[in-house]
C-alpha cells in the first residue's frame, strides 16, 4: 500500500484515516508513505498505524514510484493519492482477488465521487458516462492477448484513469520501469495501465466502488490549481504532462510491441489534441490536422473513450470563441464542490 503525500496536505489526513480503518488484518499489509515535505505530526501518525515514511523530492511521479519499489516487500502494490480515500473493504477485496488468481497482474476498481468536504456526490457530472458504463459492464477478468483485442470491445469506462483505483503486481511494474525513462514521468495511472498491458496477463475490472475520488478545484486532472483561468490552468497542465505520454510511447517502441505502440500513439494524439484546444489561438489548419490524427487512431481505446473530441476540434476550428465558451462552462460544472 503506497500513499503519495504531496500536494494536498488538507486532505491527506482523511486518506490516512481511510487506510487505518481497513478491514484487512493490518499485520498482512504494508504501508509506505511517499512524502515530499516535512511534517513530524503527520509522520508520527503514519508510524502509529504501522507505516513508514519515505522522504522523496517534490516533482514527477516517476522517481517517487522507483523509490517505492525499492522499499516495498509485498507482491502487490496499491496506490492512493492524497486527496482520495479508500472504502473500508478496499484492501481486503484486492488481497482476495490477487490471492485467488495467481495470473492476475492488474486490478482496476470503480470509484464514487466525493466533493471537497468529503460528501458523496452520486449525481456529479464528473466522468458520469464512464462510471455508468463501468456499472453496466460489471466485474470481469480479461486476458489482453497479443493484439490487445479486449480493448476493441471494452466500453469507455475510464480503464486507465485514477491510480487510486489501481493495484498491480510489483514484479510487473518493475519490469516495465526498466524500459521507461522515469526521470520526468508525471502520469502514474497511465504508467500502471501500460505496465499491465505489456505483461499480457490477466486484468480484472471490478465494478464495486472501492475508492472515493475527490473532485475539487485543485484536482491535478483539472490543472492542479495553477495560476490563471480554468482553461489556462488546464493548458499549463497539458504542457507539463505531454512529454510523459511521449515517454510511454518510446517505452512501447523499445519493447517492439506493435499493439502497445498503437495504443500509446492513440493516447498521445488525444493528449496533443486537448493541448491544442486548451492553448487557444491555434490555427484552424492545426486543429483540422489534429482531428485527422485522432480519427486515424479511432481503433485505439484512448480515442474511442473520447467520442466528443473530433467534434470539439471541428468546433474550435470553425468557431473558436464558441468552443472556448462551451469548454469553460463544462469545466466550471466539473469543478463545482
Amino acid at each position: 500500500m503506497i500513499l503519495i503525500a504531496s500536494l494536498h496536505r488538507d486532505y491527506v489526513q482523511e486518506s490516512l484515516a481511510s487506510i487505518a480503518s481497513q478491514s484487512l488484518d493490518p499485520t498482512v499489509r504494508e504501508l509506505i508513505v511517499l512524502c515530499d515535505y516535512e511534517d513530524p505530526e503527520f509522520h508520527e501518525k503514519v508510524r502509529t498505524i504501522g507505516g513508514r515514511v519515505v522522504r522523496v523530492a517534490p516533482g514527477p511521479f516517476g522517481p517517487k514510484i522507483a523509490a517505492a519499489l525499492g522499499q516495498a516487500r509485498g507482491e502487490v502494490l496499491c496506490f492512493l493519492e492524497d486527496d482520495d480515500r479508500f472504502t473500508p473493504n478496499k484492501l481486503e477485496e484486492v488481497d482476495h482477488a490477487f490471492r485467488s488468481d495467481p495470473e492476475l497482474v492488474f486490478l482496476r476498481n470503480s470509484y464514487s465521487v466525493i466533493d471537497g468536504t468529503g460528501r458523496t456526490r452520486p449525481n456529479h457530472p464528473f466522468r458520469a458516462a464512464e462510471r455508468a458504463a463501468a456499472h453496466r459492464l460489471g466485474s470481469r477478468v480479461f486476458l489482453p492477448g497479443p493484439g490487445l483485442e479486449f480493448l476493441r470491445e471494452m466500453p469507455p469506462i475510464g480503464l486507465a484513469f485514477n491510480s487510486s483505483c489501481m493495484s498491480i503486481r510489483k514484479e510487473v511494474l518493475g519490469r516495465f520501469l526498466s524500459v521507461v525513462n522515469i526521470a520526468n514521468l508525471r502520469v502514474l495511472d497511465h504508467l500502471l495501465f501500460f505496465a499491465a498491458l505489456a505483461a499480457r496477463q490477466s486484468l480484472r475490472v471490478e465494478a464495486r466502488p472501492l475508492t472515493e475520488y475527490r473532485v475539487h478545484a485543485r484536482n491535478i486532472s483539472m490543472g492542479g490549481g495553477t495560476a490563471g483561468d480554468l482553461v489556462s490552468q488546464r493548458a499549463a497542465w497539458s504542457r507539463l504532462v505531454l512529454p510523459s505520454y511521449e515517454t510511454l510511447l518510446q517505452a512501447a517502441i523499445s519493447l517492439k510491441d506493435p499493439a502497445l505502440v498503437r495504443e500509446a500513439e492513440g493516447l498521445l494524439e488525444v493528449q496533443r489534441a486537448y493541448a491544442l484546444l486548451r492553448e487557444g489561438g491555434r490555427s484552424a489548419a492545426a486543429l483540422r490536422a489534429a482531428r485527422r490524427s485522432v480519427r486515424g487512431r479511432r481503433d485505439t481505446y484512448a480515442v474511442r473513450s473520447e467520442p466528443q473530441l473530433p467534434y470539439a476540434l471541428a468546433l474550435f476550428a470553425w468557431f473558436p470563441w464558441l468552443g472556448r465558451s462551451i469548454y469553460r462552462g463544462k469545466i466550471r460544472a466539473l469543478a463545482t464542490e
